[in-house]
Protein backbone atom coordinates (compact mmCIF):
# COMPACT_ATOMS: atom_id res chain seq x y z
CA UNK A 1 0.00 0.00 0.00
CA UNK A 2 1.23 3.10 -1.23
CA UNK A 3 0.66 6.28 1.06
CA UNK A 4 0.98 9.85 -0.97
CA UNK A 5 1.34 12.92 1.43
CA UNK A 6 0.51 16.14 -0.53
CA UNK A 7 1.32 19.33 1.14
CA UNK A 8 -0.04 22.54 -0.10
CA UNK A 9 1.53 25.94 0.92
CA UNK A 10 -0.73 29.08 -0.17
CA UNK A 11 0.95 32.72 0.29
CA UNK A 12 -0.09 35.73 -0.40
CA UNK A 13 1.82 38.92 -1.70
CA UNK A 14 1.81 41.39 0.36
CA UNK A 15 2.60 45.04 -0.84
CA UNK A 16 4.14 47.79 0.80
CA UNK A 17 1.22 49.86 -0.08
CA UNK A 18 -0.70 48.30 2.85
CA UNK A 19 1.85 49.10 5.00
CA UNK A 20 3.19 52.68 3.84
CA UNK A 21 0.66 54.55 5.43
CA UNK A 22 0.53 52.58 8.97
CA UNK A 23 4.55 54.12 8.91
CA UNK A 24 3.62 57.36 7.80
CA UNK A 25 1.32 57.36 10.82
CA UNK A 26 3.69 56.46 13.30
CA UNK A 27 6.06 59.20 11.75
CA UNK A 28 3.47 61.70 11.17
CA UNK A 29 2.97 61.02 14.94
CA UNK A 30 6.47 61.30 15.76
CA UNK A 31 7.29 64.57 14.16
CA UNK A 32 4.46 66.09 15.56
CA UNK A 33 5.50 65.18 18.84
CA UNK A 34 8.82 66.16 18.18
CA UNK A 35 7.49 69.67 17.57
CA UNK A 36 5.31 70.29 20.48
CA UNK A 37 8.13 69.13 22.69
CA UNK A 38 10.30 71.47 21.18
CA UNK A 39 8.39 74.23 20.93
CA UNK A 40 7.16 73.77 24.54
CA UNK A 41 11.17 73.42 25.91
CA UNK A 42 11.73 77.20 24.05
CA UNK A 43 8.69 78.99 25.71
CA UNK A 44 10.20 77.57 29.20
CA UNK A 45 13.56 78.41 28.13
CA UNK A 46 12.31 81.77 27.00
CA UNK A 47 10.39 82.56 29.97
CA UNK A 48 13.25 81.51 32.25
CA UNK A 49 15.49 84.00 30.93
CA UNK A 50 12.79 86.51 31.02
CA UNK A 51 11.55 86.11 35.07
CA UNK A 52 13.28 88.19 37.38
CA UNK A 53 14.70 86.71 40.53
CA UNK A 54 12.35 84.88 42.73
CA UNK A 55 12.45 85.51 46.59
CA UNK A 56 10.46 83.82 49.35
CA UNK A 57 9.25 85.01 52.31
CA UNK A 58 10.59 84.07 56.03
CA UNK A 59 8.76 81.46 57.78
CA UNK A 60 9.21 83.51 60.85
CA UNK A 61 8.84 86.75 59.13
CA UNK A 62 5.93 89.22 60.44
CA UNK A 63 3.28 90.06 57.83
CA UNK A 64 3.82 93.61 56.41
CA UNK A 65 1.28 95.81 54.80
CA UNK A 66 4.15 96.71 52.11
CA UNK A 67 5.64 93.90 49.98
CA UNK A 68 4.95 90.64 51.23
CA UNK A 69 7.95 89.50 50.03
CA UNK A 70 11.52 90.24 52.24
CA UNK A 71 14.32 90.52 50.21
CA UNK A 72 17.91 90.05 51.76
CA UNK A 73 19.70 93.71 51.53
CA UNK A 74 22.21 93.08 48.60
CA UNK A 75 24.84 95.65 49.48
CA UNK A 76 25.26 94.25 52.90
CA UNK A 77 27.74 91.12 53.51
CA UNK A 78 26.66 88.84 56.08
CA UNK A 79 29.37 88.61 58.64
CA UNK A 80 30.99 85.61 60.24
CA UNK A 81 32.68 82.48 59.01
CA UNK A 82 32.78 81.94 55.75
CA UNK A 83 32.44 78.29 54.84
CA UNK A 84 32.72 75.96 51.87
CA UNK A 85 31.56 72.62 51.49
CA UNK A 86 31.60 70.05 49.25
CA UNK A 87 28.77 67.24 49.81
CA UNK A 88 29.80 63.63 50.22
CA UNK A 89 28.45 60.72 49.11
CA UNK A 90 26.39 60.04 53.05
CA UNK A 91 26.37 63.87 53.53
CA UNK A 92 22.59 65.37 54.86
CA UNK A 93 21.77 68.72 55.41
CA UNK A 94 21.57 67.61 59.29
CA UNK A 95 24.74 66.30 59.18
CA UNK A 96 26.55 69.22 57.48
CA UNK A 97 24.59 71.37 60.47
CA UNK A 98 25.60 68.91 63.04
CA UNK A 99 29.46 69.28 61.65
CA UNK A 100 29.59 72.96 61.84
CA UNK A 101 27.87 73.00 64.80
CA UNK A 102 25.16 74.84 63.87
CA UNK A 103 21.43 75.89 65.89
CA UNK A 104 18.82 73.21 65.15
CA UNK A 105 16.38 76.04 65.10
CA UNK A 106 17.73 77.74 62.38
CA UNK A 107 18.17 74.29 60.39
CA UNK A 108 14.23 73.80 61.04
CA UNK A 109 13.70 77.71 59.71
CA UNK A 110 15.49 77.23 56.86
CA UNK A 111 13.53 74.23 55.72
CA UNK A 112 10.29 75.61 56.40
CA UNK A 113 10.89 78.41 53.77
CA UNK A 114 8.41 77.74 51.03
CA UNK A 115 10.57 76.69 48.22
CA UNK A 116 13.73 75.89 49.67
CA UNK A 117 13.56 73.01 51.52
CA UNK A 118 13.16 70.61 48.89
CA UNK A 119 16.52 72.39 47.76
CA UNK A 120 18.54 71.88 50.66
CA UNK A 121 17.04 68.28 51.42
CA UNK A 122 17.95 66.57 47.95
CA UNK A 123 21.45 67.17 48.05
CA UNK A 124 23.73 65.21 45.37
CA UNK A 125 27.75 64.16 46.07
CA UNK A 126 29.48 66.93 44.35
CA UNK A 127 26.90 69.73 45.36
CA UNK A 128 28.71 72.81 46.75
CA UNK A 129 27.59 74.74 50.15
CA UNK A 130 28.82 78.14 51.29
CA UNK A 131 28.06 78.78 54.77
CA UNK A 132 28.40 82.01 56.71
CA UNK A 133 28.15 81.52 60.51
CA UNK A 134 28.91 83.57 63.47
CA UNK A 135 29.51 80.38 65.99
CA UNK A 136 26.19 78.46 66.14
CA UNK A 137 24.08 81.01 64.59
CA UNK A 138 23.61 80.92 60.77
CA UNK A 139 24.36 83.72 58.47
CA UNK A 140 23.81 83.06 55.33
CA UNK A 141 24.04 79.66 53.01
CA UNK A 142 24.21 79.34 49.09
CA UNK A 143 23.62 76.49 46.97
CA UNK A 144 24.12 76.27 43.19
CA UNK A 145 20.94 74.44 42.18
CA UNK A 146 22.12 74.68 38.10
CA UNK A 147 24.59 75.91 35.93
CA UNK A 148 22.48 79.43 35.78
CA UNK A 149 21.04 79.56 39.01
CA UNK A 150 21.73 79.96 42.88
CA UNK A 151 19.73 79.89 46.13
CA UNK A 152 20.69 82.18 48.53
CA UNK A 153 19.40 82.14 51.63
CA UNK A 154 19.96 85.64 54.16
CA UNK A 155 19.35 85.74 58.13
CA UNK A 156 17.51 89.48 57.91
CA UNK A 157 15.94 91.43 60.73
CA UNK A 158 12.67 89.60 60.31
CA UNK A 159 14.42 86.34 59.95
CA UNK A 160 15.58 84.65 56.96
CA UNK A 161 15.17 85.24 52.96
CA UNK A 162 15.60 83.45 49.96
CA UNK A 163 16.51 84.37 46.43
CA UNK A 164 16.87 82.63 43.48
CA UNK A 165 19.75 84.59 41.45
CA UNK A 166 19.92 83.79 37.77
CA UNK A 167 23.74 83.91 37.06
CA UNK A 168 25.90 83.67 33.34
CA UNK A 169 29.10 82.17 32.73
CA UNK A 170 31.06 84.42 30.71
CA UNK A 171 33.51 81.96 29.90
CA UNK A 172 31.21 79.48 27.98
CA UNK A 173 30.01 80.19 24.66
CA UNK A 174 26.16 79.83 24.56
CA UNK A 175 25.05 76.24 23.47
CA UNK A 176 23.54 75.91 20.25
CA UNK A 177 21.19 72.83 19.52
CA UNK A 178 20.74 71.75 15.96
CA UNK A 179 22.89 70.94 12.59
CA UNK A 180 23.71 72.62 9.84
CA UNK A 181 23.03 70.82 6.47
CA UNK A 182 23.53 73.41 3.96
CA UNK A 183 26.97 71.59 2.38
Amino acid sequence: MKRTTRLSFEHQLTFATTRRKRRGRWLFLALLLLLVGGVAAYTVARELTRRPPETFPSATALPTAAPAIARPAAAKEPSGSKVQVVVQRTDTIERIFSQLKLSGADLKTLLDIPGVGPSFIQLKPGDRLTVVHDGAVLQAINRRISETEVLSVTRGENGFAAERIITWDETKPPQVLGSDRSS
